[in-house]
């Protein structure tokens, strides 16, 4: 009972003190404010009085400055000439007017500029800017009724009257009202060149103008109150919050152990996930500290929820794979050589010995321990090296997984890439025996016509012999050139043939037109046969590449060009073969009148087997292996389209 009540005592006093504590911290904070702002007042006050003074005395410097400049625009000895009302609106009057309006007019903010003179105590207006409409007015102000000369100046001011006397620049300390409103004014002499006195000219700004300048201090006198007003309340406010944090200094203690104990409870949890554990080496005492997580992570019974405390070599004979070992002397002494680096860092990685005798993997950081100096800097120690270990013996084994899944990948892709060439190699050996049945109808054509030459010389030297019973050696020499020059044509005609077939091995330098033209050679029996003409026209190229495989590109064009004409029996057919530059790079055209190919047709054209012919006429491979060749083999680009006429195929290399 008696615990009880001294229990409830206590807790009522320590209410009752916090109650205390927060009136105290509101009157303190009461107390700043008001005398926060209260010196805002007073200075506030005072900026505003000694700007206002500030902003009238540089209006009326800038005023004096204005009226002596005004002063410069009249010639005072003609501004003497005008004497009396009757010269209103005279060339005299107008001539010594004009230059003080177009002054005024470059300064819109004066309402008035004039000259004035004083005659027995009274002043008279001579020139005054607002007075005739003959230049026309001053900004958006309204001209005065009166344009007369020597106006009455019925309530001049006593600075007006000391200027006239006193003959110098003056101008009015303060506002003043007159019959034209209320002005601040200033004053210069009229003087000539002998610096004879003449009158006064005058400017005025009215209070509007004066009024509108002032807002201004008036605007910042009010922002600085606002500041003053918001500095008040921040200072109260952080008054506030930093008594209640005295207050409640032991309560947030408290509370930050308990977050510290979660947060350290949180980051063994992330290590044991993370599978990181922390380490720290002397460099001199080899003195290795591992945390509780190490020996576990390597799968050993928990020794102790205590740092593991043990030395390098130590834990090298017992726990790293004897390969690695090396490598940790290595980076030992990497450590050692940077002590005084402040930048050094360190990774690696190393194998750790399993109970059971197998090995995992250990990745590691390693770095210089910093520490916090009294005046906050942050300093490394040289003798030890702290870091972390993340075991990534499931990775490795991943990336090893992974290591071998490429290998064989690389090796399918490789059988498939020689598979894929093979089957080239065989589309273009295919394509060749295609080719070189179209040759053996070629190679037909061109020894028809000297098989028959020769029969006739051998049939001539036969009746010969047997109407004259004997040969003379001319008639055997008449027979015999001749068709030993049809016999080397037809041995040539086998060499051509024969070389076209031999396969390129290296790239060699040739001329593209005379490729086609040898081409053209070897078909020419076929074209002519069926009356086919063929244009080559354009400039010649040297291009580095593959002959042969050249060659038959053009042969297959040329085929189907050829076969397209006579399957559609063309009235007047051609195909015209033209070579060209584009952008540096050689061209070759080759285009017919056999209509062009179908629509529908021309994106299949160079698909292997695809063939607009009967199976007994086309395979299907001459345009894909010409593609081949040129991209693949060559570099360059084939293509077709429809003209108005028939297809066109464009090679670019």
């Amino acid at each position: 009972m008696t615990d009880s009540r001294g229990s409830g005592i206590a807790m009522g006093g320590t209410s009752s003190s916090s109650q205390r504590r927060q009136a105290q911290i509101r009157w303190e904070s009461f107390f700043l404010s008001f005398l926060i702002l209260l010196f805002a007042a007073v200075s506030i006050g005072w900026f505003y009085l000694k700007a206002y003074e500030a902003v009238l005395a540089s209006e009326r410097k800038d005023l004096e400055r204005l009226a002596q400049a005004a002063a410069t625009v009249i010639d005072p000895q003609r501004h003497a000439l005008l004497r009396s009302p009757e010269q209103t609106g005279s060339d005299l009057h107008h001539e010594l007017l004009e230059p003080l309006v177009r002054f005024h007019q470059q300064f819109p903010s004066l309402e008035y500029v004039y000259t004035a003179i004083r005659q027995d105590h009274t002043i008279f207006f001579v020139l005054d800017t607002r007075s005739t409409d003959v230049f026309g007015t001053i900004g958006e102000r309204d001209l005065l009724e009166d344009g007369s000369l020597f106006v009455v100046y019925e309530n001049p001011s006593p600075t007006l009257h000391q200027a006239f006397s006193r003959q110098h620049v003056a101008s009015e300390p303060e506002l003043h009202d007159d019959e034209y409103g209320t002005f601040l004014s200033a004053y210069a002499p009229l003087r000539d060149q002998d610096g004879i006195f003449h009158g006064i000219v005058g400017v005025d700004i009215n209070d509007r103008e004066l009024k509108t300048r002032l807002a201004h201090v008036r605007r910042a006198g009010i922002a600085g109150f606002a500041l003053a007003l918001t500095f008040a309340l921040v200072v109260a406010i952080g008054h506030t919050l930093f008594r209640h944090q005295q207050i409640s200094s032991q309560l947030l203690l408290r509370e930050r152990q308990e977050q510290l104990s979660k947060s350290e409870h949180l980051l063994k949890q992330t290590q044991q996930l993370g599978r990181i554990t922390t380490w720290s080496i002397h460099l001199e005492t080899l003195e290795l500290r591992l945390d509780e997580f190490h020996l576990s992570l390597m799968g050993y019974p928990d020794t102790s929820q205590q740092r593991l405390i043990t030395t390098l070599p130590a834990y090298s004979e017992g726990y790293v794979h004897p390969d690695d070992i090396p490598l940790l002397q290595q980076r030992l002494q990497y450590a050692r050589e940077n002590r005084t680096n402040d930048t050094y860092q360190d990774a690696f990685e190393y194998r750790f010995l399993r109970p059971d005798g197998s090995h995992g993997y250990f990745s590691v950081v390693a770095g210089r321990l910093r520490f916090r100096e009294a005046d906050g800097s942050m300093s490394a120690s040289s003798n030890i090296v702290v870091g972390l270990a993340q075991d990534i013996s499931e990775r490795k084994s991943a990336e090893q997984a992974l290591m071998h899944l490429n290998e064989e990948l690389e090796n399918r892709i490789a059988s498939a890439v020689e598979a894929v060439r093979e089957k080239e190699r065989l589309l273009l050996y295919q394509s060749r025996l295609a080719t070189m049945g179209e040759m053996v109808a070629n190679i037909a054509h061109q020894w028809r016509q000297p098989l028959t030459a020769v029969s006739l010389h051998i049939q001539d030297l036969q009746m010969e012999a047997e109407s004259a019973g004997s040969v003379d050696n001319a008639t055997v020499q008449e027979a015999i050139i001749p068709s030993l020059e049809q016999i080397r044509f037809m041995s040539r005609t086998i060499d051509d043939f024969s070389n076209f077939f031999k396969p390129d091995k290296d790239k060699v330098f040739f001329s593209l037109r005379e490729a086609v033209e040898e081409t053209l050679f070897l078909l020419s029996p076929g074209l002519r046969s069926h009356n086919i003409e063929v244009h080559l026209e354009g400039q010649d190229d040297t291009i580095l590449g593959y002959l042969n495989e050249f060659s038959q590109v053009i042969m297959n064009i040329l085929n189907n060009a050829r076969d397209a004409l006579i399957s559609r029996g063309v009235e007047r057919p051609f195909i015209d073969i033209r070579l060209f530059h584009v952008d540096n790079r050689p061209v070759i055209t080759i285009a017919d009148n056999a209509g062009g190919i179908r629509e529908h047709l021309v994106h299949h054209i160079f698909e292997p087997y695809f063939t607009t012919k009967s199976t007994s006429s086309g395979t299907g491979l001459g345009l894909y292996m010409s593609k081949v060749i040129i991209e693949e083999s060559m570099g360059g680009k084939l293509g077709v389209r429809n003209t108005e006429v028939g297809a066109e195929f464009r090679i670019e290399l």
